[in-house]
């Protein structure tokens, strides 16, 4: 949780050291002079106690990084906005490229995490929530999501796809807050948490294989079009909410006589909407795209004035910070000294190649990665270990004030003391971590496609080995082991 303190040092030292594009920096930034006085205390000595790292290693790697020319920072998966600060450490961490003159520059720049949108160019939205009559609407936001439901205003959930129980921070209390909704209906491909524990009506939904589709990478646009009759009652999420849009007389819902047609539709954003289903099929199921191999090569960003903003009017207009600050993230030893005493260590989270989330029950319907990783593994650090007695394999309880949960242990070096790690996406870990909000509903929906964080999934927690069990939690689903 302390990215923005390492990036807000290394542009000290930057500043400082007078490694700055210059040139750069004069024609395609704003608000320089304010960042530079904004990191005048954030000297690599102030900042080493919050990062964990020397000062001279901080001075180090800010050399190295501003002297090697190109330079690119890669940003992992959605981890780093797992905690309330993470969209400030974004924010400070994409200032660098830009004081060096890393910017639309062959290999320089921020990696991008999957495909990045290097044109602009995009799938049209077709909700048409603009239509929508006068009312009072939850917004899609998490934390605003979980209050409206624990506080039972919602009187129906339609799960399309969705493992809320799984997904959602804090589900010890959306689960409790469940309760009250007087019908949940879930729509998948596979059982879950969800629909084991709390769903009124299960709807079987069809795979890509059964419906038509589209896929964007950089390079092409490719149909996926359908290559197989969906088995028994499985139906398509589109033909659901056509049919109930029908039957509650929602007036032009779903305005095309068939999902090629709304397919067609989404595909309006592309080669000025030339780009149809027909065209697709026609070019043997994919069509190549205008490739730009750097991003932002015209040096023009998609900021208000175009250029890169050191400070934001826009995110100050949000009651974000207008300069990149750091945060401490909201469930640390730091920040609440008295929760430390019971609940002394870090837990956080992090995406892997085995990470399914909802999809195929969190992976354990499929046997392939059942054998590849049977059971949730905690990462600890030695010196947390000992302490706790805690040994590599150990069956041990993580708990907190919102609920626990069954691992196996690793005790590693790889994870520093005082923190503990497990991949996400394992059913009912999300009991014991919180729903905060990262930012505002307006902030976080603010930029379309670019949502910046919506719920912090931080948790403080404690272990202990949990002996007598033997080696049940390999055969055991994770939603029956936990306690």
């Amino acid at each position: 949780g302390s990215d923005s303190a390492l990036a807000l040092a290394m542009m000290h030292v930057i500043v400082k050291d007078d490694l700055v594009d210059r040139d750069f920096v004069a024609s395609h930034t704003t608000g320089y002079e304010e960042l530079v006085l904004s990191l005048e205390h954030w000297t690599p000595e102030y900042a080493s106690d919050i990062v964990g790292i020397t000062p001279a290693a901080i001075r180090s790697l800010a050399r190295e990084y501003a002297t090697a020319k190109p330079a690119m920072i890669l940003i992992g998966g959605g981890s780093i906005h797992k905690y309330k600060g993470g969209w400030l450490s974004t924010r400070a961490i994409s200032c660098l490229p830009a004081l060096t003159g890393n910017l639309g520059k062959p290999g320089a720049g921020i990696g991008p995490r999957h495909r990045a949108n290097l044109r602009g160019d995009r799938f049209a939205d077709i909700t048409a929530a603009n239509r929508r009559p006068p009312g009072s609407y939850i917004p899609n936001h998490m934390e605003s999501i979980s209050q409206a439901v624990n506080e039972g205003k919602v009187g129906l959930l339609l799960l399309l796809g969705t493992n809320m129980l799984s997904s959602f921070a804090d589900s010890s209390a959306l689960e409790r807050g469940m309760d009250r909704v007087n019908l949940i209906v879930t729509m998948d491909l596979f059982s879950h948490e969800t629909t084991r524990l709390k769903a009124d009506l299960v709807l079987p939904g069809t795979c890509w294989l059964e419906e038509i589709g589209i896929k964007d990478t950089q390079s092409h646009i490719y149909l996926m079009d359908k290559v197989r009759e969906a088995p028994g009652d499985c139906r398509p999420v589109s033909w659901v909410l056509r049919e109930l849009a029908t039957r509650l007389e929602v007036a032009d819902y779903f305005p095309w006589t068939d999902q090629e047609g709304a397919v067609d539709a989404t595909l309006a954003g592309f080669d000025e909407g030339r780009l149809s289903v027909k065209r697709l099929r026609a070019e043997g199921g994919y069509c190549a795209r205008e490739t730009h191999a750097v991003a932002y090569d015209n040096q023009r960003f998609h900021t208000p004035s175009g250029k890169v903003e050191f400070f934001s009017e826009r995110a100050l207009s949000l009651g974000l910070p207008p300069l990149p600050v750091y945060q401490e993230p909201e469930e640390t030893a730091r920040s609440q000294p008295d929760k430390a005493r019971n609940y002394p260590l870090v837990f956080r989270q992090g995406r892997t190649i085995t990470s399914f989330n909802a999809w195929f029950d969190e992976g354990r319907a499929l046997p392939a990665l059942v054998k590849a990783e049977p059971f949730p593994v905690l990462w600890v650090n030695p010196e947390d270990a000992s302490v706790r007695a805690i040994h590599s394999g150990d069956l041990i309880k993580m708990y907190n004030e919102r609920g626990s949960f069954l691992a196996r242990s690793r005790v590693t070096t790889d994870i520093p003391q005082g923190v503990v790690w497990m991949r996400t996406g394992w059913a009912g870990v999300n009991r014991l971590t919180s729903c905060t909000a990262s930012m505002s509903p307006e902030a976080a929906m603010a930029i379309p496609g670019i949502p910046g964080g919506q719920a912090a999934y931080e948790a403080m927690v404690q272990l202990r080995s949990v002996p007598g069990i033997g080696n049940g939690i390999e055969q055991a689903r994770p939603a029956v082991i936990m306690s």
